[in-house]
């Protein structure tokens, strides 16, 4: 592939890499805040929390403040029996009374799974029993329920936020996809987007779409104005060629004939070039099937070159492109080489499964390296053999090339001469590509 003056996936790449970007900008950035908000709550739990000391001291007094209770009617077995029952109804455990030896005297209060808490009581560094305290589960859940809870709310949030931050630039990207279908051509697109749904997107994208309404409004009537001055500038033109002639049939002076006539040519060819770049300007291309071989020898045949210069491999190749604006690229190459760069060669073409490349070799005495880096910019006007006196005709041998997916080059040969070119697309322009 020969460097190019198209680069299309590269661009188009980097926009979906920013818009990317900006979603995932968007997701760390709540994230972010939800993380910050964990962390202060945890920190904020920890801080008013009670220490792990002082929650010992708290169970010790309870455990000497229901070990002081029982020991007081320890030895009455109904009392102690109903102070054991009520202190199960009232605090919702179970309750179970052991003496000395460890054997159990009672058991009051539901059934229970949990943690068991051991209270010894005592008289006078004397032991009587035991008081075994279970709570149940749903009295408290622990470190581990904490955890549990933090993760499952972070986690719900960590989703919402994805959601949140894709809501907020799908319209965002829909609009750029419109933008640049806009950038394209295809004026057709709309967003469908109104401000009672999409809010400030809306008003976006219905200012794009009255903005492209109005760009193809007057596209289509400078196409018009475009085929009236065609025909209006061409005519007299044409016209006058046939006078000139008449002239010399006439006896007038061959000499100042012929200058006339080449006056009148390089009229033409500088009206036809301003005419086309109108129409790649104004996107005005007639793409259809076409057959490149014959296209090529029949603007070696405008120029008075014999078509033996033409060098390929295949009789016939059909691809689709403009045909106007095609012979109107190669014959700027042909132009070119045989008033400035010692005339065509030969004429390559070379054909692949997506692209043809068109290349007119010259006899010039070569292209400087600081020339062929810019041969192809507008108003640009070589040396004495080299480029074109007008700055016009490789200007849009590269537009010409890339209204057709192609790229343009120009290169010294190491054999002598130059190199002119340019590729188009066998299916003609592609579609822009994100990958």
């Amino acid at each position: 592939m020969k460097p190019g003056c198209h680069p299309h996936r590269r661009r188009f790449a980097r926009r979906r890499w920013l818009r990317a970007r900006l979603h995932r900008r968007l997701f760390v950035l709540f994230a972010t805040s939800i993380v910050a908000t964990v962390v202060l709550v945890s920190a904020s739990f920890w801080l008013l929390a009670p220490r792990a000391s002082s929650f010992s001291e708290n169970v010790g007094r309870v455990q000497r403040y229901v070990g002081g209770r029982f020991a007081a009617v320890w030895d009455d077995e109904a009392a102690r029996s109903s102070l054991a029952e009520e202190a199960a109804r009232e605090l919702e455990v179970r309750i179970v009374l052991e003496d000395a030896r460890g054997s159990e005297l009672s058991r009051h209060g539901p059934s229970c799974a949990g943690r068991d808490y051991l209270t010894p009581v005592m008289r006078g560094g004397e032991t009587l029993g035991t008081v075994r305290v279970c709570v149940p589960p749903r009295h408290g859940h622990g470190a581990a329920g904490i955890l549990l809870l933090l993760f499952l709310t972070t986690a719900c949030l960590w989703v919402f936020t994805g959601l949140i931050a894709r809501r907020l630039v799908r319209p965002l990207d829909h609009l750029v996809g419109l933008a640049r279908a806009y950038g394209e051509g295809d004026l057709a697109k709309r967003s469908n987007m109104s401000t009672e749904h999409d809010g400030e997107f809306g008003v976006l994208g219905e200012t794009l779409d009255e903005m492209a309404a109005r760009v193809q409004r007057q596209l289509d009537e400078q196409r018009e104005l475009l085929a009236v001055v065609s025909h209006e500038i061409r005519s007299p033109l044409a016209r006058l060629r046939v006078h000139l002639g008449m002239l010399e049939e006439q006896g007038v002076a061959p000499d100042a004939v012929a200058k006339m006539t080449r006056e009148a040519v390089e009229m033409d060819q500088l009206v036809g070039d301003l005419l086309a770049s109108a129409r790649l300007d104004f996107s005005a291309t007639e793409p259809r099937q076409l057959d490149l071989v014959a296209l090529l020898e029949e603007c070696l045949g405008r120029q008075g070159l014999d078509k033996q210069l033409l060098e390929t491999s295949v009789r016939e190749l059909e691809l689709s492109g403009d045909p106007t604006l095609l012979a109107r690229a190669v014959d700027n190459l042909l132009e070119n080489a045989q008033v400035h760069a010692g005339g065509v060669q030969k004429v390559v073409l070379q054909c692949g499964a997506e692209t043809c490349e068109v290349a007119v070799h010259d006899g010039g005495p070569g292209l400087p390296e600081e020339f062929a880096k810019v041969a192809f910019d507008s108003f640009v006007r070589g040396q004495r053999g080299h480029g074109s006196s007008l700055g016009l005709g490789l200007s849009l041998v590269r537009r010409v090339a890339a209204a057709h997916g192609g790229v343009c080059w120009a290169k010294a040969r190491p054999e002598g001469g130059a190199e002119v070119g340019f590729s188009l697309s066998r299916q003609g322009r592609p579609e822009p590509s994100e990958n």
